[in-house]
């Protein structure tokens, strides 16, 4: 089982925490991420595994095209990328609910390297709810060790409403807190 502190002040928040708050799509789906800087207030920048937006998409699309790749007609409509953004954390921090997790010095590296793990893999992500969601890729650039508690949790559970909602937890992570640009 995994530790953590509700946060309620997004001062307390320090580079290469290991952060979450809960998803549209049900209470008890976190939305993981990594803490890169403070930007003033309750706004953070932090990197995470989302689902991209259209425009991101297309632009993707048009430079992938403009250097000579296509993509194939039969790949899925939904994808997904790591992404540096700017959020704002008010919502979730009026609401308790935004998270920290607390690991062992021993079990996770240091801040630096969990920035550094987290920006080398910006770009596509090869989302799956159990094998690879937002939780795997915040715990792996954390500890150097790919897990979720919420996939396990899903597994045990046998549920089909729990794995849908974990399927989703992706992509409304990104309706629940707003991005600045």
């Amino acid at each position: 089982m995994s530790s953590y502190d509700v946060i309620r002040d997004a001062r307390q928040l320090q580079a290469g925490d290991h952060v979450s708050w809960p998803t549209e799509i049900s209470a008890g789906i976190q939305h993981h991420a990594i803490m890169v800087a403070q930007r003033g207030g309750n706004v953070s920048k932090v990197i995470h595994a989302r689902q991209s937006s259209m425009s991101e998409r297309v632009s993707s699309a048009s430079i992938a095209t403009w250097l000579g790749f296509s993509r194939s007609n039969d790949e899925d409509e939904v994808d997904y990328i790591v992404v540096e953004d700017t959020i704002d954390f008010s919502q979730q921090l009026q609401n308790g609910e935004l998270r920290r997790y607390r690991y062992q010095p021993n079990d996770c590296r240091e801040p630096f390297e969990v920035i550094q793990s987290a920006r080398q893999q910006i770009g596509r992500f090869s989302y799956n709810a159990l094998t690879n969601n937002c939780e795997h890729f915040a715990r792996l650039c954390k500890t150097g060790i790919r897990a979720s508690y919420q996939a396990d949790t899903a597994v045990v559970l046998g549920s089909s409403a729990t794995v849908v909602a974990a399927a989703a937890a992706v992509t409304s992570a990104s309706l629940k807190c707003l991005r600045i640009l």
